[in-house]
């Protein structure tokens, strides 16, 4: 039922069979205030970090392939992933698929800012140990590191792939986070990561697709 609701959900946002096709290629360079995506598998000796763009530009039913980087790095199926960014303007903001409750203040947020940058600075294919390896992976600098990123919330960014994971805009100014209406779902089976719509609005949307499709073949059957 689930993956019926889903191609109905993919037929109402218009988009089907060819979003591997027209997934987007993540960006090549980070940019202050764009989302940062680590892949992560158990075993596997490297870490996966991609850029997907803007916080504010993402929008229901796009698409960023990783498959290319999953495959460089010897990731079949990641078992974690989860997404990070930064901004400073008015106030300094941290976006992420944790609820940071305790970036409440300029002080807390800019002890992430350096944080955020290293990933940033450590997209593609980085190797965790070993030859080449740079003392940087996904999975550390998001959990484990002592001075990393959302150790004082003690939330972790990493989620299971195949579930709609939130995403948080903390703002440093005593405010609550908010969470954004979409959320990112990871398939480990085809490296795809799709932005969608909040569950409630998920719900209609496929409600709208079934009926779309139950129309067609209504009208399919008309005609023969």
């Amino acid at each position: 039922m689930k993956n019926l609701y889903k191609a109905a959900l993919l037929a109402a946002l218009g988009i089907g069979a060819a979003s591997a096709v027209q997934a987007q290629v993540v960006n090549a360079t980070y940019v202050n205030g764009d989302l940062l995506v680590g892949l992560y598998q158990s075993g596997v000796n490297n870490t996966v970090v991609a850029d997907i763009g803007s916080y504010g530009s993402l929008y229901g039913g796009e698409t960023f392939n990783f498959s290319t980087l999953a495959a460089s790095a010897g990731i079949t199926s990641a078992t974690d992933f989860g997404a990070v960014g930064f901004t400073q303007a008015s106030h300094d903001i941290l976006y992420s698929t944790a609820e940071a409750s305790a970036v409440k203040n300029n002080t807390a947020a800019n002890v992430f800012d350096p944080d955020i940058n290293t990933i940033g600075a450590n997209e593609g294919v980085q190797p965790i140990t070993g030859a080449g390896a740079t003392g940087f992976d996904w999975y550390s600098e998001t959990i484990n590191n002592a001075a990393g990123y959302l150790v004082d919330s003690g939330n972790s960014v990493n989620e299971t792939p195949g579930d709609l994971e939130a995403l948080y805009a903390t703002t440093a100014n005593n405010s609550a986070p908010v969470q954004n209406s979409l959320y990112l779902e990871f398939n480990s089976s085809t490296d795809l990561l799709t932005v969608v719509p909040e569950p409630s609005t998920y719900g209609l949307l496929a409600g709208a697709g079934l009926l779309m499709v139950a129309f067609r073949k209504q009208l399919r059957s008309t005609k023969a």
